[in-house]
């Protein structure tokens, strides 16, 4: 729950850096031309547009992540870390989430 609460803002927070960086350069690009009378109303299209498109490949990404996460759950309960039975995760992972576990107190099954 805390790991979609995290991620979620983190994904809100580059959305709107993308956006912003699109508005000031649609702003750079748009206002010094003396025949657009209203590129303030171009300028935030744009940043619609933007929102839009930042929303599907950042939401992709986070697919990505939470896939990640499952398929680390799946293997950890699969798996018990034996020569007849190794983790496919990769050991920097292993040892993340044995250190966090050992840090909330609940026992972990994972040994790196």
């Amino acid at each position: 729950a805390v790991i979609n609460l995290v991620g979620g803002f983190i994904l809100f927070v580059m959305k709107l850096m993308v956006v912003a960086g699109t508005a000031v350069a649609a702003y750079i690009w748009l206002a010094p031309n003396p025949n657009l009378h209203y590129w303030a109303l171009v300028v935030l299209a744009i940043c619609i547009v933007s929102w839009f498109i930042s929303d599907i490949f950042i939401g992709v990404y986070d697919m990505t992540v939470d896939t990640l996460f499952i398929c680390f759950a799946e293997d950890s309960e699969r798996n018990d870390g034996s020569s007849s039975k190794p983790y496919f995760a990769s050991k920097n992972l292993q040892k993340f989430m044995a250190d966090h576990k050992k840090e909330k107190g609940s026992p972990t099954k994972i040994e790196g």
